[in-house]
């Protein structure tokens, strides 16, 4: 799996070939930056392919991180705990969500 070190270093060659050869290259080198932020996304399900991409074309900085999901409260029978997803944290609201959208 790569580290958030080589998705920068991947970046910035990337962002670089667009700052070098402007529009007349520019849908090639997205097109291999998209063929490779799909291929990192199949190592590492948690990879957010869109944030490399927008570090690629400058929109974001190269040392930026992703945003994180917020955890959300979740009362349960079991007391309060922090969850991504109401869904998966087991509380009778997430439960009854479930059975609804069957």
């Amino acid at each position: 799996m790569m580290t958030h070190k080589d998705c920068i270093l991947i970046a910035r060659a990337l962002r670089q070939s667009l700052l070098d050869h402007g529009q007349t290259r520019r849908d090639a080198v997205l097109s291999v930056a998209v063929n490779i932020s799909e291929l990192l996304k199949q190592d590492n399900p948690h990879f957010k392919h869109y944030h490399f991409l927008d570090v690629v074309l400058g929109k974001k900085s190269l040392t930026s991180k992703p945003p994180r999901k917020k955890k959300i409260v979740v009362l349960s029978a079991r007391g309060l705990r922090l969850a991504d997803n109401p869904h998966a944290a087991g509380c009778a609201a997430g439960r009854a969500d479930a059975k609804e959208g069957e």
